[in-house]
């Protein structure tokens, strides 16, 4: 699979999933088509702050899709997310386990994402998302494995660490 590499040392990196995020760029791409249309035959700032909006969508969405911008990866120390908000490692120590969290609008599944909880030990534990979610924090759904498959991924990558930090 493309879009999981596992290199000879056990580091596992998820890319981006091309086609998930091909849909966002589209739409993006369709609105600013439509915002400049709009802004040509009624200028305005309503126009203008529509263009200017998915403007910045359609750029994010484009910049995402670049190589290396957007990764999972796993290797001994931890895991980190690297996304366009920035590089984040939590170490293994750090984490208790992790699951699928579900979003429902109206009664309906909305998005799932991996979610994971802190230890106790953690100073990153936090009660609030704990109660809301089950989850201290959520990994982004941009890969192109299932949360569910990535959910027991990464719990076996967790205790296979903490097995050989005992060792």
């Amino acid at each position: 699979m493309e879009d999981v590499i596992i290199s000879e040392d056990g580091v596992v990196t998820y890319l981006v999933n091309r086609r998930k995020m091909l849909f966002p760029l589209v739409i993006s791409l369709l609105f600013v088509i439509a915002g400049i249309f709009v802004f040509k035959h009624e200028p305005g700032w309503k126009a203008g702050f529509s263009l200017a909006f998915f403007s910045i969508c359609l750029l994010v969405c484009g910049v995402t899709l670049l190589p290396g911008i957007t990764l999972l990866r796993l290797d001994p120390d931890g895991f980190t997310s690297k996304t366009l908000a920035g590089t984040k490692l939590v170490r293994w120590g750090e984490v208790e386990s992790f699951g699928v969290v579900i979003y429902k609008q109206y009664g309906w599944v909305s998005n799932k994402f991996v979610g994971y909880r802190f230890t106790a030990e953690s100073a990153r534990q936090s009660k609030i998302s704990r109660a809301f979610g089950g989850h201290d924090a959520i990994i982004p759904n941009f890969y192109a494995v299932q949360p569910e498959q990535l959910a027991t991924a990464l719990n076996a990558y967790l205790v296979s660490q903490k097995r050989r930090s005992l060792a």
